[in-house]
């Protein structure tokens, strides 16, 4: 069955069109089965440029689409429009206009005028959240997309043209729910939200320069003087206490001088040992690759046995050692993401190998694999390794009847968009027949802290989550400034990371070192690469 085109109207109160919105309008029809019928040109002009501006996007110029210069309900009706794309915010939209069209008045939700299409975000504060929404009566909207992205404090300019280019492509993601009979967000038991005043004016211009100078110097200091090292550490409580939003005690392991350790997952060998697999990084070569740490329980404390470093590396960076059991036995996901692939591994209990490779998802950089057996299914979360940053904010979902293979990606991928509870942070669990999945909050910092989300509906084609509980790192340990993992052990313990911050002059040299290493290594990724196709 032939799917009806969607037709949709354009609807402007100023005379021109802004870059962004014209990457607006060539997403949404490159879509062949969405047609432009009409421009509704609201900026009180005779001679407006509108439609010339908007037929040079479509490579086309005639008569039609036409321009109207008011309001006249009626005359629009007679074009049965599917959806109207305004480019003015929420303002000013009077209430018999918001049905019009079969799905409404879309547009970006605002605070602040005079910003294109209505984005808002605020330059004092570290994330920007913009969402794209269905103009609703009485001063309502239901929200059709959103998300929470990082502020560019060091940049005005870089930043608008950022988030921008990260949402140009959501009024089309839209058209193709529809399309697709996936939009459920226009179901009437979706809920609406009650509009607040917009307030009038932009940020003053000084109060801009001021607070992007001062974050450009703090950006380079950073860069130059600032280092972080990690660590793992063990709590002798289930992974469920977390919801209790207390701060467990964590005994931390020593760590070698000058080597980090982060993301640990623990295990019992065949002897009733217990060991965490973690990532090992040296400041020396940068790369990371899996190490293995023994440790027991003596006197009331967790005590390391030994380290065995090295345990497992390739050319490329290894991290996030997931491990899961299924039908008795251990796999290990570690992160891979530039081999771009996702590979299962399963894990020798008695030699602490991993083995028999298994490619289960191929040409996706993902980023932090995390699996859970749920309802039947076999899920995957991940985030998507971008050099935007992508691989903190978006979240990604894969799904199988098999672990090891049959692996489909998600309708709605990316399901979610939210620097501060996306990127997945350990271990997912069942607690009172509810699905809780820790995730970073990335929004202030790389690994600031854990929030626990409450998953209320998974699906093929859905999913919901809340934020339920905040774990932030503890003050007064030895890594007070980050807290990233957290992961369960046979129900009874938890390992963790935490991060420490140091500033010094010496760490300038190990910058640049750094700097180097990785740039060699991305010289032999991209030579090993080449050899391969050749």
């Amino acid at each position: 069955m032939k799917l009806k085109p969607l037709r949709f109207g354009l609807m402007f109160d100023q005379h021109s069109i802004d870059k962004w919105q014209h990457k607006i309008l060539k997403h949404v029809l490159s879509l062949k089965d969405v047609q432009l019928e009409l421009i509704i040109c609201r900026c009180r002009s005779p001679h407006c440029p509108i439609q010339r501006e908007v037929s040079k996007i479509i490579n086309l110029w005639n008569p039609s689409p036409m321009t109207i210069m008011k309001e006249e309900i009626a005359d629009i009706k007679n074009f049965s429009l599917d959806f109207i794309l305004y480019a003015g915010g929420q303002k000013n939209v009077e209430d018999d206009m918001k049905d019009i069209a079969k799905y409404g008045i879309w547009t970006f939700k605002h605070q602040l005028e005079k910003k294109p299409f209505g984005i808002e975000f605020s330059y004092e504060k570290k994330q920007t959240k913009v969402e794209f929404i269905k103009l609703e009566r009485n001063q309502s909207y239901r929200v059709l997309k959103n998300g929470v992205y990082p502020t560019m404090l060091h940049s005005y300019a870089n930043h608008l043209e950022f988030i921008t280019e990260e949402v140009a492509e959501w009024p089309s993601q839209v058209c193709r729910d529809i399309l697709n009979h996936r939009a459920h967000y226009f179901d009437k038991n979706e809920k609406t939200i009650y509009m607040e005043k917009p307030r009038i004016g932009v940020i003053p211009t000084l109060q801009i320069y001021k607070s992007v100078a001062k974050n450009r110097v703090g950006k380079w200091f950073n860069m130059l003087f600032r280092y972080e090292y990690w660590n793992v550490g063990v709590i002798e409580s289930p992974i469920h206490m977390l919801l209790n939003n207390k701060q467990p005690k964590i005994q931390w392991l020593i760590p070698k001088k000058d080597v980090y350790y982060a993301d640990p997952f623990g295990y019992e060998d065949g002897n009733n040992n217990l060991k965490i697999l973690i990532e090992e990084v040296d400041p020396r070569t940068v790369k990371g690759k899996l190490s293995e740490v023994s440790f027991r329980k003596e006197g009331g404390n967790f005590h390391s046995l030994q380290v065995e470093h090295s345990k497992f590396q390739r050319e490329h960076h290894l991290s996030y050692p997931f491990l899961l059991h299924s039908e008795g036995k251990i796999y290990c996901i570690p992160e891979a993401s530039e081999a771009n692939k996702v590979t299962i591994y399963q894990l020798n209990t008695v030699t602490g190998e991993l083995e028999n490779p298994r490619t289960i998802i191929d040409d996706f950089p993902a980023v932090d694999s995390t699996f859970i057996h749920y309802n039947d299914t076999w899920w995957l979360f991940c985030t998507k390794a971008s050099r935007n940053g992508a691989e903190n904010r978006e979240l990604h979902i894969y799904y199988s009847d098999d672990l090891l293979k049959g692996w489909k990606p998600h309708a709605l991928n990316p399901v979610k968009i939210d620097v501060s509870s996306s990127r997945p942070a350990g271990t997912p669990f069942v607690y009172n027949k509810e699905l809780y999945r820790p995730a970073q909050d990335c929004s202030s910092t790389y690994g600031g802290s854990v929030v626990i989300n409450k998953i209320t509906s998974l699906t093929q084609y859905s999913f919901k989550e809340e934020s339920c509980t905040h774990i932030f790192p503890q003050k007064d340990s030895l890594y007070p400034d980050g807290f990233h993992t957290v992961s369960s052990m046979n129900g009874e313990l938890m390992m963790v990371d935490g991060k420490r911050i140091s500033y010094h002059v010496s760490h300038l040299f190990k910058k640049f070192y750094k700097v180097r290493m990785i740039w060699a290594n991305s010289k032999k990724l991209k030579l090993g690469f080449l050899q391969k196709k050749l």
